[in-house]
């Protein structure tokens, strides 16, 4: 058998173990399970959390949005110079 032709055999019968690997379990468990469902009302105080405002400023946003990717493209520019 020719060196070639036993890679794509080995290479396609990777990908079936593979392909049936993936899809199997989640073909079982979409088709062959149902899931439990029960609801839930917006004023239920049992899942409610207190109110908390904003726990990052505005300006920490702005800074970091803005300063951090300054920083990274400056980082990359001196490593292409350097290079």
């Amino acid at each position: 058998m020719n060196i070639n032709l036993f890679c794509l055999v080995h290479q396609l019968s990777s990908l079936r173990v593979l392909f049936i690997s993936v899809f199997l379990p989640f073909f079982v468990l979409e088709l062959g399970i149902t899931p439990y469902q029960r609801g839930f009302f917006c004023n239920d105080n049992s899942i409610h959390y207190p109110y908390k405002d904003d726990t990052v400023t505005t300006l920490v946003i702005t800074l970091v949005g803005l300063l951090v990717p300054i920083a990274v493209v400056r980082k990359y520019q001196m490593n292409v110079l350097l290079v």
